[in-house]
């Protein structure tokens, strides 16, 4: 008879799934710890699910609570201390999104970020930041794993018609079979994109996370009148990587996104242009 692995024996005990709450799965994952290491991953754990709440479903664990959390962490402990609770946290997440206990279309583990030292080359000092990776709205989260699904597809299909063409006949002149050959390199050019687009990145919550409420963050629905020509532009600040000016999505890296970053309705900015410097009134700023 095959030996139970310590989840097995962790799940005829205990009924852990995706509804349980943040105390519950606390209690089910230290059964899966090895003994010497127990008391201290079940502190520094419990520290976490007690930060993020204790009652909080699985299901509704959200990236941001994770960002707030490593933020939190390291503002207020010694560089070796984060990066050894962060990692036992992370052991904790990670444990949860291989068992599908969390969402695991939004990457949750990888929101735990620690800050890395860097050193000014010119001043010799050190400078804490965290280590992000794209910050997407969940909207455009969403489409790229619909476009993903779409193109996953189309290379199953494309290696069909690969497969059928090469059994026509001579490879060396196969038009259908270099044409199906160069089809499946750019969608698999496209997937590769989606995908390294997508690892680590940062998803919006709107509203609900900001760090900065009541003020305009990525993700956040803007209208900005022009003071001079009373000229009216509303789009949504995203994040470079999903900018689509043509779809009202402006990147908060241009300078219109960089001038109202951090700031509130009511509040006037200034944005340099080739033709001098403009004045914008921020109208009206919405996460919804």
């Amino acid at each position: 008879m095959a030996k139970k692995t310590n989840i097995e024996e962790v799940k005829s005990e205990i009924e852990l799934t995706s509804e349980s709450n943040m105390i519950e799965a606390l209690k089910y994952y230290v059964k899966t710890i090895p003994i010497s290491e127990r008391m201290n991953e079940r502190a520094v754990v419990a520290d976490f699910v007690t930060n993020i709440g204790e009652e909080k479903l699985l299901s509704n664990l959200k990236p941001p609570e994770v960002g707030d959390y490593s933020q939190q962490i390291t503002s207020r402990m010694a560089n070796t201390d984060t990066q050894s609770r962060l990692a036992s946290v992370k052991k904790f997440l990670g444990f949860l999104h291989n068992n599908e206990l969390i969402k695991t279309d939004l990457n949750i583990p990888s929101h735990l970020r620690s800050k890395r030292i860097l050193t000014n080359k010119r001043t010799k000092n050190k400078v804490s930041t965290f280590e992000e990776g794209p910050k997407l709205t969940r909207s455009r989260y969403k489409t790229l794993i619909g476009q993903l699904d779409k193109l996953n597809k189309q290379k199953m299909d494309l290696a069909v018609d690969i497969q059928n063409a090469a059994a026509d006949g001579d490879v060396r002149e196969n038009a259908p079979l270099e044409a199906a050959r160069e089809a499946q390199g750019m969608v698999m050019a496209k997937i590769t994109d989606i995908e390294n687009l997508m690892r680590g990145a940062i998803i919006i919550d709107d509203g609900s996370q900001s760090l900065l409420k009541g003020k305009i963050n990525i993700g956040t629905k803007v209208t900005i009148e022009n003071q001079n020509n009373k000229e009216v532009h509303s789009f949504q600040v995203v994040d470079f990587h999903e900018a689509d000016p043509l779809n009202s999505k402006i990147s908060s890296e241009s300078p219109v996104g960089k001038a109202i970053l951090g700031k509130a309705k009511g509040e006037i900015v200034s944005v340099k242009s080739p033709s001098g410097t403009l004045e914008y009134k921020i109208t009206s700023s919405s996460n919804r």
